[in-house]
C-alpha cells in the first residue's frame, strides 16, 4: 500500500520539475491516452451489452420454439389418450362384470394390451400406457415388466367429478412404477379419467406416460455458445429434464439464479462458480416449468476483442499525430508566459504590496492583472478574517465565563444552604443533582456546536434550578418539534434568553409567571421561540440591546446582543435574534437558525 503514494510523490516531483512546455505536452498525452482508454472501455462495454442482447433474443427465440415444440408433443398425447379411452376394446374390458375364467381374463387383457400398443407405435413420442379400472384390474401397452400396481387413493375422487371427458392434469417427472430392461424410467404423466360411452359412467383411470429422454431431445440440438445448455426445472427448483442425466431430480434453488427465474422472463448476468454467465429463462404454464438456458458470457462476447484490438491501433496513430502537433502549440503558448514569469521573479518572497507589471493586452496581460487584484483581495481578506477571528474568540471568552457564571453558583449554593438550614434533604438533593447535571452538559465534549436536543436538555436544567429557587413564583413548558432535535446550534443560546426573561420579566411580577420555550420549522429554518407573560420592554430597550453602545457588556455577561452576534458569527447573517414586546404584557425572542443537521466544520 505504502507503493501508491510513494509513485504519486516521485510523479509529482517530476511532473513539477518540468517547463510549461513539457507540462502541456505531457498533459495532452496523459488526456488523450484516458481519452483513449475510455472510448476502448466504453466500446467494450457497449460492444458487450449489444452482443449479449442479441444472444439473450435468440436464445429466447430458440427457447418460444422449445415451448412450441412442447406444445404439439402434450397435445398429441393428450390426443393419444383421448384415442384410448374411447378405443372398443378398452371399453368393453372397463365394462365387463361377467365372471371369467382365467384364460378369459388372460385374453382381455392381451387384447386391451395389443390395441394400447398399436395406438402408441411407434414409440417416438408415448412410452407407456397403463389403464386401471375400479374393480382393481391393470392393463398395460406391453414391453414393460415389474408392473406395480399404483392406483392412487385420489383416482376414487374421478367417480364423483367426471363431466364429459373426465379430470385431466398433468404429473411432473417421477420415478415409473414399472421397468424397461430391469431399471425404472424418468417419465412425465398425463392422467385422465375414463368414461363409458353409453352409459356416461366413471369406469377407469389412464395413465399416459412420456419419457424424459423424449423431452430432452426436443432441444438438445439448441446450441448456445460453446458450452451453453438448456434444461427444465419446476417451480421448486428441481430438474426435470436435462441432456446430462446425471444431474435429473438435481435442486438449483440455493443457485443465485433461481428465484429471478422464478419470477422473470428473459436475460440476465449471474456470477456462478466466480464466472459470469448469462441466463435465459421462460415460462412454461402448462406444466409450471421454467425453460432455462446457461452460457458463459465470455463465449457470447470473445468477438469485441477484435473490434477493441482496431480501435487501440487507431487510437496510438492519433495519439502519435497530436504529440507532434501539440509540440508546436505548446511552444506558441509558453513563450508570453515565461517573460511573466522573468517579470514575477522580482516580487521578492511574498510581500503582498507588490504587483506585476502589466505591459501585454492579450491573455497573459489578463492574468498578470487579476494577479495584481488578487494581491489586494488577498490582503484585505487577511485583515477581515483576523478581525472576525478575533471577534469570534472575544465571544468564546464570554461564553466560557457565561458557562461558569459565578454568580449563578454562589445564588444556587447560597439556596443549597438555606434549604439545609431547615433541613429540606429532598430538596437539597434535587437542587444539587439538577446543578450538576447542568454543569455536566455545558462543560461535556468541549464542543461549541451541539444539536438543538442537547442545548434543550441543558436549559431544562437550567430552569429546574431555577424553579427550585423560587418556588411557585413562575412555571414553564417547553414544546420543541421533535423533527428540529438534530438540528445543529450553538451551545448556550438560549440560556441568556431565559435569564433575562426571568430576572427583568417574571422575577419581579405580581403573580405566577410563565415562560414557554417553543420550537418549528418554518420556511426551511429552524425557529426557537422564548415566551414569557413578564413585564415587558418599551421600544427603547429592544434598540438599546442590539446598538453597538450594548456590545461593551460582552466582557460583563454574555447577553442577548452578544448571542445575537455569535449566530452570524457561526451561520450567517440571515440568521439571529428577534424580540418583539408589549409593556406589562410579556416578550417573545425569535431565534432563527438553519434548518441543518449536525455537520463537522462548525468548530
Amino acid at each position: 500500500m505504502k507503493t501508491v503514494p510513494y509513485l504519486k510523490k516521485k510523479f509529482l516531483d517530476f511532473y513539477y520539475t518540468l517547463s510549461i512546455k513539457n507540462k502541456i505536452s505531457l498533459s495532452f498525452i496523459i488526456v488523450f491516452s484516458s481519452l483513449l482508454i475510455l472510448l476502448v472501455v466504453f466500446v467494450y462495454n457497449i460492444s458487450s451489452a449489444i452482443l449479449i442482447n442479441k444472444a439473450i433474443e435468440s436464445t429466447l427465440q430458440n427457447l418460444r420454439l422449445v415451448s412450441e415444440k412442447f406444445d404439439i408433443a402434450f397435445d398429441n398425447v393428450e390426443n393419444y389418450a383421448k384415442a384410448a379411452k374411447i378405443n372398443n376394446v378398452v371399453q368393453n374390458a372397463l365394462t365387463n362384470t361377467r365372471e371369467e375364467d382365467e384364460l378369459d381374463k388372460y385374453s382381455r387383457i392381451k387384447e386391451v394390451r395389443n390395441s394400447l400398443d398399436s395406438i402408441i407405435n411407434p414409440r417416438f413420442l408415448i412410452d407407456s400406457m397403463i389403464l386401471y379400472d375400479f374393480n382393481g384390474n391393470i392393463y398395460d401397452s406391453g414391453k414393460i415388466q415389474s408392473l406395480k400396481y399404483a392406483f392412487k387413493p385420489e383416482y376414487n375422487s374421478f367417480r364423483g367429478n367426471f363431466i364429459t371427458s373426465g379430470p385431466n392434469f398433468w404429473q411432473d417427472i417421477h420415478e415409473s412404477n414399472f421397468t424397461e430392461s430391469e431399471a425404472t424410467q424418468k417419465i412425465i404423466t398425463f392422467t385422465s379419467g375414463v368414461i363409458n360411452a353409453d352409459s356416461g359412467l366413471p369406469v377407469g383411470v389412464l395413465e399416459t406416460n412420456v419419457n424424459e429422454k423424449y423431452i430432452s431431445k426436443l432441444y438438445s440440438n439448441i446450441v448456445i455458445g460453446k458450452s451453453g445448455k438448456i434444461f427444465i426445472i419446476n417451480k421448486k427448483g428441481q430438474i426435470v429434464s436435462n441432456t446430462d442425466k446425471r444431474k435429473i431430480y438435481s435442486n438449483i434453488s440455493y443457485d443465485p439464479y433461481f428465484k429471478w427465474a422464478l419470477n422473470n422472463e428473459g436475460g440476465k448476468i449471474f456470477n456462478i462458480d466466480d464466472r459470469q454467465n448469462l441466463i435465459i429463462s421462460r415460462h412454461y404454464d402448462r406444466l409450471d416449468w421454467i425453460i432455462l438456458g446457461i452460457v458463459p458470457t465470455e463465449e457470447i462476447t470473445q468477438d469485441k476483442y477484435l473490434l477493441i484490438n482496431q480501435i487501440a491501433y487507431i487510437g496510438l496513430g492519433f495519439i502519435l499525430a497530436a504529440v507532434i502537433l501539440i509540440i508546436f502549440i505548446s511552444k506558441s503558448i509558453t513563450r508570453p508566459i515565461i517573460k511573466l514569469k522573468k517579470s514575477m521573479e522580482y516580487m521578492g518572497d511574498g510581500d503582498l504590496e507588490v504587483s506585476v507589471e502589466v505591459r501585454t493586452r492579450d491573455e497573459v496581460g489578463a492574468l498578470a492583472e487579476e494577479f495584481n487584484r488578487m494581491l489586494k483581495k488577498t490582503s484585505a481578506l487577511m485583515e477581515s478574517v483576523y478581525f472576525e477571528q478575533k471577534r469570534k474568540r472575544e465571544y468564546e471568552l464570554a461564553l466560557l465565563q457565561s458557562q461558569i457564571n459565578p454568580h449563578f453558583l454562589y445564588n444556587t449554593l447560597e439556596s443549597i444552604c438555606g434549604l439545609a438550614v431547615l433541613n429540606r434533604t429532598e430538596d437539597i438533593i434535587s437542587i444539587t443533582d439538577e446543578l450538576a447535571m447542568f454543569y455536566r452538559g455545558v462543560l461535556s465534549k468541549g464542543s461549541k456546536i451541539v444539536s438543538l436536543k442537547e442545548e434543550l436538555n441543558i436549559i431544562e436544567r437550567y430552569l429546574k434550578i431555577l424553579q427550585l429557587r423560587y418556588g411557585d413564583q413562575f412555571d414553564y413548558t417547553i414544546a420543541v418539534d421533535q423533527r428540529l432535535y438534530n438540528f445543529a446550534t450553538i451551545k448556550l443560546i438560549l440560556q441568556p434568553i431565559v435569564e433575562n426573561a426571568i430576572y427583568h420579566g417574571l422575577r419581579n411580577k405580581k403573580g405566577k409567571g410563565h415562560l414557554e420555550i417553543r420550537g418549528c420549522l418554518e420556511d426551511n429554518n429552524s425557529c426557537i421561540y422564548v415566551i414569557d407573560n413578564g413585564l415587558g420592554m418599551r421600544n427603547e430597550d429592544i434598540r438599546r440591546i442590539f446598538s453597538d453602545a450594548s456590545y461593551e457588556s460582552v466582557q460583563k455577561s454574555f447577553g442577548v446582543k452578544s448571542t445575537d452576534e455569535r449566530i452570524k458569527l457561526y451561520f450567517g447573517p440571515e440568521y439571529g435574534i428577534n424580540i418583539e414586546s408589549v409593556y406589562g404584557e410579556g416578550t417573545t425572542v425569535k431565534i432563527v437558525l438553519p434548518a441543518k443537521e449536525m455537520w463537522g466544520g462548525l468548530e
